[in-house]
């Protein structure tokens, strides 16, 4: 089992420590875990800034894996909240610190959280969708350090409109960013947290959008529980694999030093 999208104490919307997550991690017989805490530049979080800071998340990685590193691998990761006006600062923070793991989001769309009605009021949800993803595409265009594409279909999440749309639609603007995706060596993660936390019917992104990717040629891909909490640590991760499976993918992957490793799913 490898999860590699859990939060930490260092993300501001969790309270979970980063050695209990790893106690756990081995307790549910982890092999390989990330803590891939928030850096969402111009985003805020209860009126905090929803970053944390690179040099203290280190001191206490540095410590922990010299501690628990024979019993489970620990990876370095963060998450990014891509917007196509912070490209250049997220390079400067990325490229400044020896993350293993990049993991690369959209949580806001011009500069306005999806977790907001705001959007949704002002576009409605066909024409917010096509924006979501025009953003997406314009940051990956103009982006290039990171490693994986994170809960694609993220917006089901917060919104009503959201989840009850058909994506078929934008399956053309999708079908570029995944060849955009491909041709740079980048890759997608199978996020369980819309399925075990969000009340949808389906991962993040679903079946069909990871079909979509597959019959793309995309071979890379994460799994991660999205974990806030102790109990969502490594949740639903056979069921995505088995979903894998289903559509022919072969590999599980996981990256060290920003290399990515591939995994036999069988």
């Amino acid at each position: 089992m490898f999860d590699y999208h859990i939060h930490s104490h260092f993300s501001i919307d969790s309270k979970m420590k980063m050695e209990e997550i790893i106690k756990i991690a081995i307790t549910k017989q982890l092999k390989e875990i990330c803590c891939t805490d928030h850096i969402d530049l111009d985003f805020f979080y209860k009126e905090r800034p929803f970053e944390f800071d690179p040099s203290l998340y280190f001191k206490e990685f540095k410590r922990l894996k010299e501690i628990y590193s024979s019993k489970v691998t620990i990876r370095s990761g963060v998450e990014i909240g891509l917007q196509p006006h912070l490209l250049e600062r997220y390079q400067k923070i990325v490229t400044s610190y020896n993350f293993d793991f990049i993991l690369a989001s959209v949580h806001s769309v011009e500069n306005v959280s999806l977790t907001k009605k705001d959007l949704v009021v002002k576009y409605g949800a066909t024409e917010l969708w096509q924006r979501y993803f025009e953003e997406m595409l314009n940051s990956i265009n103009n982006f290039q350090q990171f490693n994986i594409l994170g809960h694609l279909d993220v917006p089901k999440r917060y919104n009503i409109e959201m989840k009850n749309s058909s994506l078929k639609p934008y399956h053309s603007i999708i079908k570029q960013i995944y060849k955009t995706l491909i041709a740079n060596g980048k890759g997608i993660e199978v996020n369980s947290a819309g399925f075990h936390y969000y009340g949808l019917n389906d991962n993040n992104p679903s079946k069909d959008l990871l079909k979509l990717y597959y019959d793309c040629g995309g071979e890379i891909v994460t799994f991660g529980s999205d974990a806030h909490n102790y109990t969502q640590i490594g949740k639903n991760y056979y069921s995505v694999i088995n979903i894998l499976k289903d559509i022919g993918f072969k590999y599980i992957c996981t990256f060290k030093n920003q290399q990515v490793i591939f995994h036999n799913i069988k």
